[in-house]
């Protein structure tokens, strides 16, 4: 069964290969569609174009109640190139492993409990519950990538409205075509012969379908 495990080997590499390419880009997205400020930033500067901040930064932008405030308040202030209010939800939360306590609390537990010694007051009922969908990735906070960050998290649009990044696939094709070659057509090689491709590219589109949260 050897042989047999040689295509699966191959799918497998393609599918970490996809994953390099899209989180090296997600990572390190550049700049944005002006060409002089950064992909995330507190202010886009655009020839004939508008739009609002997609950064929160500092102390308050943690994952936490109050940091979500701030992410989704950045988000409802967004525009469209022409300073109309963009009027898109955010729908993901995208956050590293080491966030996943606070991510799983924040999108599932029902109460706020306040802690010991807070003299401000805190709702009993938890508004974040269900909000978003909690999409976890170790690709986050893995040093081999430019911009990793175990505090940083996201919150993005649906993908399939805005997406803030995306993946293209030569003529479509989102699977890697392996192909093998038997004794038949290789008269150098006594066995099998198998080789496989993935024609795949990645780049940012729109940085209004996000907002990054540095987290500190």
């Amino acid at each position: 069964g050897a042989l047999g495990q040689v295509p699966m080997v191959m799918g497998r590499g393609a599918g970490l290969k996809l994953n390099r390419v899209f989180w090296t880009k997600y990572l390190a997205p550049g700049n944005d569609d002006g060409g002089s400020t950064a992909f995330y930033a507190a202010v886009h500067t655009i020839a004939n174009q508008l739009g609002n901040s997609n950064l929160s930064s500092g102390a308050g932008s943690a994952l936490s109640s109050a940091g979500l405030t701030a992410a989704v308040l950045l988000a409802d202030k967004q525009v469209d190139p022409k300073g109309n209010p963009l009027g898109v939800d955010m729908e993901l939360l995208v956050y590293p492993p080491e966030l996943e306590t606070a991510a799983w609390e924040l999108m599932n537990s029902q109460f706020i409990i306040q802690s010991a010694g807070a003299t401000t007051k805190q709702p009993s009922e938890n508004r974040w519950k269900g909000r978003f969908k909690a999409v976890k990735s170790r690709y986050l906070s893995n040093a081999a990538y430019t911009g990793y960050s175990a505090a940083a998290w996201y919150l993005q649009a649906n993908p399939s409205i805005l997406p803030v990044i995306e993946m293209a696939f030569l003529n479509g094709q989102e699977t890697p075509t392996v192909q093998t070659a038997g004794p038949d057509f290789q008269f150098n090689v006594m066995g099998i012969t198998t080789r496989a491709f993935f024609d795949i590219g990645c780049n940012v589109q729109n940085f209004r379908g996000g907002v990054k949260s540095a987290g500190s």
